[in-house]
């Protein structure tokens, strides 16, 4: 099998297909349109399937909590220069939010690094409060799937 390596503006490195393939496919089409060439990669499929492989500006997570799944995630990119995390989650259950005690969904290690997409201020503040993630890591776009209820 022919080894094959693209570079690319965009990489998405998504997860659960149903939940998150709409939408990245609609911000890819967003940005090809203004000239970025885009890649995909569904992190699933690669454990079973041999892929393409990326060197890329940026890298788009689906959800990116600690180091862990940092590590997981950036493990399908050869190279990159910065990471987004879109945090397909970000509806969090009662327990995660008032326990002080760790969960799956706290952030920590390199997810405090790099930058989060929020749905909106809750979430944004929850992140800075609970988890000190500074303003400047943070962008307020609401929620991607709601595209697709506008006319436009």
């Amino acid at each position: 099998m022919q080894h094959i390596v693209e570079n690319v503006d965009f990489l998405f490195i998504y997860e659960v297909k149903p939940r998150e393939l709409d939408s990245v496919c609609l911000l890819g089409a967003w940005l090809e349109n203004r000239g970025y060439k885009v890649g995909y990669i569904n992190s699933w499929d690669t454990m079973f399937h041999w892929h393409t492989e990326y060197r890329t500006k940026v890298a788009v997570l689906s959800a990116c909590y600690n180091t862990g799944a940092y590590e997981y995630f950036l493990g399908h990119a050869l190279s990159f220069e910065k990471v987004v995390n879109l945090q397909w989650e970000q509806v969090m259950m009662n327990f995660a939010t008032q326990s002080k005690v760790q969960t799956g969904w706290d952030y920590y290690g390199k997810a405090l690094e790099i930058r989060h997409v929020c749905w909106g201020e809750n979430n944004r503040e929850y992140l800075h409060e609970r988890y000190g993630i500074g303003y400047d890591k943070m962008r307020i776009c609401g929620y991607l799937p709601l595209d697709f209820y506008r006319e436009e």
